[in-house]
């Protein structure tokens, strides 16, 4: 694969099942780390550990061991043939960055995307490089999800919905018919966006926060409805 943001272009009904068994190693040894592993395991990939840059040695993720640091990934992908690497990452630009990192140190590694057998994905819905789809989350209808976007547990993305390159919903988050995450931008838990509503990019949407308007990019946002309270940068701390 020659270019890490070429996003997939052909869609499928349940992305898992087109997904090969083949050794995954999970980047992130953090809680979301772990479910992301138990969801790639419950997909059917072979999760051989993870690699981890802040806690590269100690007690094993769930029983699964910790191989090192990211740098050891091409010493990895040669002794593990057709290695493939999911982003086990919750921060949005942190997840992002991270991709980039490991698309230079190893420029033909698979990304694949990763769909919890316990989640329900469109046949029409598309999914870009690198996407999680955990547990009871739903994607529904001609959904477009950008490369390393995240839709955590029993999240909604409803039908024409267009998540942006590594945005996020959190568990039980949601987002009206038509309605748009920019890059990087993030629904907190419980947060819901109303239909054909618009949230920029970089922007953070706070717990529980119901979004009836369209809100600019870089800044977060809170309260029914959300409005702004103040900027950020791109990269910031969600709060």
């Amino acid at each position: 694969m020659s270019n890490v943001w070429q996003p997939m272009t052909s869609a499928r009904a349940n992305p898992a099942l087109s997904q090969s068994p083949c050794a995954l190693v999970v980047i992130g040894a953090s809680g979301h780390g772990k479910v992301v592993a138990e969801a790639a395991s419950a997909a059917g990939f072979s999760v051989i550990g993870h690699l981890d840059d802040v806690a590269p040695t100690g007690e094993p993720v769930s029983g699964r061991p910790r191989l090192g640091s990211c740098s050891a990934l091409p010493a990895l992908a040669a002794a593990n043939a057709g290695l493939a690497v999911v982003l086990g990452i919750g921060d949005n630009a942190g997840r992002l960055a991270v991709a980039r990192q490991l698309a230079a140190l190893l420029p033909d590694i698979d990304f694949p995307a990763i769909v919890h057998p316990a989640a329900s994905v469109a046949s029409s819905a598309h999914l870009g490089r690198g996407v999680v789809i955990l547990a009871q989350a739903v994607v529904n209808p001609d959904a477009t999800l950008g490369d390393f976007s995240l839709v955590n547990t029993g999240a909604i993305v409803e039908h024409d919905c267009r998540l942006g390159r590594s945005a996020s919903l959190a568990p039980a988050a949601a987002m009206g018919g038509g309605s748009t995450l920019g890059d990087g931008a993030a629904l907190m838990m419980g947060a819901l966006l109303r239909h054909r509503t618009m949230v920029g990019k970089h922007t953070i949407v706070g717990m529980g926060s119901v979004v009836v308007s369209d809100l600019p990019p870089l800044v977060v946002a809170w309260g029914n409805p959300a409005r702004t309270r103040h900027a950020r940068t791109a990269g910031d701390t969600y709060f």
